[in-house]
């Protein structure tokens, strides 16, 4: 049987240009399914663009000042809540 381990809870705004698709994430909340533990992170937004078009990515990617990283809402809440560092894998532990 499988059984949930946190609970991720964000607000989330939708934009479209062009033929593009963003989605800004922000006011993220991780809570740990089986006691009261929360843990807020209020300070990243996590912008995603999708797109059929991947020269259009890049010139988004000329244009905005971030870095680009695989992000995982789920992982970074596990991660948080169980006191994991980045170099142990989310396999181990489950």
């Amino acid at each position: 049987m499988c059984y949930p381990k946190i609970w991720v809870t964000y607000y989330r705004e939708y934009y479209s240009f062009l033929n593009h698709r963003i989605t800004l994430d922000q006011d993220i909340e991780y809570k740990c399914f089986k006691s009261s533990t929360v843990l807020k992170d209020y300070n990243n937004l996590i912008v995603e663009i999708k797109s059929q078009n991947a020269p259009s990515i890049d010139f988004f990617e000329s244009k905005v000042p971030f870095q680009r990283v695989r992000f995982s809402k789920y992982c970074e809440g596990f991660n948080k809540l169980f006191n994991r560092n980045e170099n142990q894998r989310l396999s181990q532990i489950i």
